[in-house]
């Protein structure tokens, strides 16, 4: 934190829920805990620097039979385009 302040660097946080391991596996459920991690990350944001970082994620599946993290496939897509409806 003290080297943050000497440099005048902002801090910034930013989440990757990856839903099936670290977010639950229901896109409403990882959409909830999503939007819970971002207004956290915001929340420490603007008592650190008087600022907001806005939404910024990128969420991945956890292919629960090969233990992978998929960067693309239909429901990685679906999932993408409800947290883009969220903000």
């Amino acid at each position: 934190m003290r080297g943050r302040e000497l440099l005048g660097k902002p801090i910034f946080i930013s989440a990757m829920p990856v839903i099936g391991s670290a977010a639950p596996i229901t896109l409403s459920g990882s959409l909830l805990q999503s939007t819970a991690e971002c207004l956290s990350m915001n929340t420490v944001a603007l008592a650190l620097d008087d600022r907001l970082n806005g939404w910024m994620e990128a969420a991945t599946i956890m292919d629960l039979k090969t233990t992978i993290e998929m960067v693309s496939g239909p429901d990685l897509a679906l999932a993408r385009l409800a947290y883009a409806q969220r903000a």
